[in-house]
């Protein structure tokens, strides 16, 4: 069963025991789970993102083989959201792209088109659209191992274990030598995200069912969480290009 969407900040606890003194460092956990979730294959995910008034969720599915395909529906819609639209997000090999379709299932028949401007908008406050942190946290699973710090293992997350690492998301943001549209945009907001703090829960049998991202700095107003489930027994995310540019 797909996990249910849990607060950003719900893991609240705190890095050191005060009778056992430091944690221990839970990196190799929580790189063990990622590879795990990775491996799996294709999942049911969910997410969900707030901002000042701003607040939608998107259901549909990860496909994780060679980088990153989710193709999901826009739900729980506020401020003119287009409920129902679907978003397509790839990451493959350094290159990110961001198409949309109308309200169709995830077929590559359909048209598809080019996310310029951001179709998720926080609003005019925020300097990223949605879309961007959607890539950061799923562009922060596959690289793990590359930009996960030291982190501990705590308590609060219901039936999960949570573990707490800093993320180096400016790391993410290397050029792959080639035309990438979507990095113009992507890339200038992950060197802006820097090094954030990212909450990470495992479910009872190892596998990485939550990413909360709730930012510091600039984008301290958005909070991005992130629930996956059914590992491998999804169905493939199919490959899909655009047939028209906005």
């Amino acid at each position: 069963m797909l996990a249910a969407a849990g607060a950003a900040g719900g893991c609240a606890v705190g890095d050191e025991d005060p009778e056992r003194g430091p944690l221990p460092d839970a990196r190799p956990e929580l790189l063990g789970a990622a590879e795990r979730t990775l491996a799996a294959g294709p999942a049911a995910m969910s997410a969900t993102l707030r901002a000042r008034s701003v607040r939608y969720r998107l259901t549909g599915r990860l496909d994780p083989r060679r980088g990153y395909r989710f193709c999901g529906s826009v739900r729980e819609a506020r401020r003119g959201f287009p409920h129902g639209l679907l978003i397509w997000l790839e990451e493959r090999r350094g290159l990110y792209e961001t198409l949309t379709a109308g309200k169709n299932r995830c077929d590559p028949r359909v048209v598809w088109l080019d996310d310029h401007p951001p179709t998720l908008d926080l609003g005019r406050r925020e300097p990223a659209g949605g879309e961007d942190f959607l890539h950061a946290a799923l562009a922060a699973v596959a690289a793990l191992p590359r930009v996960a710090g030291p982190s501990g293992a705590f308590e609060g997350c219901g039936s999960s274990e949570c573990i707490r690492a800093p993320v180096d998301f400016a790391a993410l943001a290397r050029s792959p030598g080639v035309r990438d549209e979507d990095r113009w945009t992507l890339f200038p907001f992950l060197r802006r995200l820097g090094s954030q703090p990212v909450t990470f829960g495992l479910d009872p049998d190892g596998y990485l069912d939550r990413v909360v991202l709730a930012p510091r700095g600039q984008h301290r107003r958005v909070a991005l969480s992130v629930t996956l489930g059914d590992f491998g027994e999804e169905a493939p995310v199919p490959h899909v290009v655009a047939s028209a540019i906005e």
